[in-house]
């Protein structure tokens, strides 16, 4: 298996070797979930908590991890685009987006800190 990026530059499997045979489909299609069930079982027997709720979690989680390598990747300086010559739109605004909401967070830790303080320093109970 090999890596080739196309016109797009995306990343797509090629294979190079040979042709997979009928039992090597189905394992390369059954191995992202058996590892995710691997994963939820370990983490569902440490916390004692239910399988099926890890094991969703463990999707989730999974998926959004995939998503942060897939936006990471696009930004300027990531693996698809080192120059910043082709930086997707949607890459540009998620960017933005999450800039904003951490303008909003920081703001609110500074008021609530403020305020904290502010209460601290007045001697209310």
């Amino acid at each position: 298996m090999a890596f080739i990026a196309n016109r797009n530059k995306t990343l797509i499997y090629v294979l190079v070797s040979k042709r997979l045979s009928g039992a090597h489909v189905v394992l390369y299609a059954v191995f992202p979930w058996l590892v995710v069930a691997g994963l939820a079982s370990l983490a569902a027997r440490l916390t004692n908590l239910n399988f099926w709720p890890v094991f969703a979690i463990t999707i989730v989680a999974m998926l959004i991890n995939g998503w942060v390598a897939t936006l990471e990747d696009d930004l300027t300086g990531g693996f698809i685009n080192p120059d910043g010559t082709a930086t997707p739109r949607y890459a540009v605004v998620v960017m933005w987006v999450l800039r904003g909401i951490g303008m909003l967070i920081a703001t609110f830790c500074v008021v609530a800190i403020g305020l904290w303080l502010f209460d601290w320093a007045i001697g209310s109970n």
